[in-house]
């Protein structure tokens, strides 16, 4: 009976002893696991903080891809305007000459024909560079003043596109833009021009690389009470390992030339969080890529906000 004791004491002993060290062993693991808690929550917290920083960023040179289009856009209708102004300024200084010479009825008339050519040349571009202003103006303050509301999406397309012209042009890429001037669309008007200048704006970047012939086609259709907008383009398409990850923040294959990664990331976060809506894309290696945006109808969209599911402005 003693030996049976001493042995189950000593049993007890080491069971204790393996028992306080296991249980000192989850402490110090439990530890470790709160540290790197912490560590991995500071780190995701960073990487919110930058991917919202660069969203912004991403905002500003969008804009200021508008704001170079917009100079190059007016750089012709101002030159021509000033052109024509000078020719009447011509004309004037030559019908007074006359006039302290003698003038003839010949000359008055080809001063009359001459001048209206003139003012009909300066009067078009002039309206022209007003089209293009206002058509800056109309981007411009809906995504600062980015509420919901009905527009049409013809307008802003066009809008979009006058505004990237220079760019295009620059790149001898062709936009052809088949887009119906009756389907129009309730949501962040704001939202929805970013969203589609991000992916014309990626096409730019990667599709084409100086390839002659180089062409994007921007086509819109109703799908039901949804709005599809489709954007096509005969680059040199998308490799299928990479095609699965491009909507993965910070995947890009131009990082040297300081591209983020960003741009189709946060395109298919502002269109599901502003329409409630998705981006497909179809690409062929050699043939082109197609991205179909589907824009949510207004029905969905009331009802998402009605339920605070999202915020009252999620595209800021």
């Amino acid at each position: 009976a003693a030996l049976l004791a001493i042995a189950t004491g000593i049993a007890g002993v080491i069971l204790l002893t393996l028992y306080s060290r296991h249980l000192r062993e989850v402490n110090e693991l439990s530890v470790k696991l709160e540290h790197e808690r912490d560590n991995l929550k500071t780190t995701l917290e960073r990487q919110s903080s930058l991917i919202n920083e660069l969203a912004e960023t991403k905002k500003l040179s969008s804009l200021s891809i508008m704001v170079a289009g917009l100079a190059h856009e007016l750089n012709t209708p101002v030159g021509a305007t000033q052109l024509a102004l000078s020719s009447q300024a011509s004309l004037l200084e030559k019908l007074i000459e006359n006039k302290n010479t003698g003038l003839t009825k010949s000359a008055f008339d080809n001063y009359l024909e001459q001048s209206g050519k003139s003012l009909h040349q300066a009067q078009r571009n002039n309206q022209r560079a007003i089209e293009l202003i206002q058509s800056f103006k109309r981007l411009t303050f809906e995504r600062a003043n980015n509420e919901l509301n009905t527009f049409n999406v013809a307008q802003h397309l066009d809008d979009l596109c006058k505004s990237m012209h220079g760019l295009l042009h620059k790149q001898n890429i062709r936009l052809a833009n088949n887009v119906p001037n009756h389907i129009t669309l309730t949501g962040y008007a704001g939202a929805f021009s970013q969203i589609v200048q991000i992916i014309i704006s990626n096409a730019i970047d990667h599709a084409f690389e100086n390839m002659a012939g180089a062409c994007l086609e921007l086509s819109c259709e109703y799908r039901g009470k949804d709005v599809a907008v489709i954007i096509r383009d005969n680059g040199k398409g998308i490799k299928a390992d990479e095609l699965p990850h491009i909507f993965e923040p910070f995947v890009t294959s131009k990082r040297q030339q300081d591209h983020t990664g960003l741009g189709l990331h946060m395109a298919r976060v502002w269109i599901e969080q502003a329409f409630s809506g998705d981006i497909k894309v179809e690409s062929s290696p050699g043939v082109g890529t197609t991205f179909e945006l589907t824009f949510r109808s207004v029905r969905k969209l009331a009802a998402r906000i009605a339920k605070d599911k999202i915020p009252e402005n999620p595209f800021t």
